[in-house]
């Protein structure tokens, strides 16, 4: 399996602020990931446990990555 030349910059979390994390999905094509939360365990996990999946690094990551304005 082939890296990305360029792996996206992720935004926290939109509902804890921590960390995301990406990792390979099953189904689809074999590039497809899975971004989540990372932080799942202790006292202050985050209960939300936010995630997306893309066909590609890029598209998961736009999808991650999206925030609506307030």
């Amino acid at each position: 399996m082939t890296q990305p030349k360029h792996v996206p910059t992720l935004k926290p979390c939109p509902f804890c602020g921590s960390k995301a994390e990406m990792e390979p999905w099953h189904g689809g094509s074999p590039q497809k990931k899975l971004i989540s939360c990372s932080n799942t365990e202790g006292p202050n996990l985050c209960h939300v446990g936010p995630s997306v999946t893309g066909e590609t690094t890029r598209q998961a990551a736009a999808r991650w990555n999206h925030r609506t304005r307030p």
